[in-house]
């Protein structure tokens, strides 16, 4: 995938291990940015993605932000489509009762890409009455219906 740079601070997203799948995406601040309680804002990143287009990207919170700190991302996870080519900036909230502090360089979220199956494009669509759907094991069961 490719992606470019908008400032030369930015940091080269990175994974933590070798097989990790997702690359962790770093703040591009000027100066260190104080998140209070229950506050949200958004974090730039300084990178500009191309996103294959049989492929989107998916911002998703860092564990140790969101479990150990209170700092998730409120619309978790953050979807890049292949066609926007601004900045990936990530949204993120404070949702503990102290204040955080952000600095530049601090790693903010990770970045999965994913491959999907766009059915407008990829498969036939095609509406038919429900009773004229097939069945399945499952059926309609669905929150719990195999068990807590």
């Amino acid at each position: 995938m490719r992606f470019a740079k908008l400032d030369e601070r930015v940091i080269t997203p990175t994974q933590a291990n070798i097989g990790d799948a997702g690359y962790d995406l770093y703040a591009l601040l000027e100066e260190p940015l104080e998140l209070g309680p229950q506050e949200s804002r958004l974090i730039p990143t300084g990178l500009v993605f191309e996103v294959p287009s049989t492929m989107a990207g998916l911002i998703l919170p860092r564990s140790s932000l969101s479990n150990k700190r209170g700092i998730i991302i409120p619309n978790s996870p953050g979807l890049i489509d292949s066609g926007y080519r601004g900045e990936i900036k990530v949204g993120l909230r404070n949702i503990s009762d102290e204040r955080y502090t952000i600095e530049n360089g601090d790693r903010i979220a990770q970045f999965v890409l994913v491959n999907f199956i766009n059915p407008f494009f990829n498969l036939s669509m095609n509406e038919v009455d429900v009773k004229n759907l097939s069945t399945s094991t499952r059926g309609t069961g669905g929150f719990g219906s195999s068990g807590v």
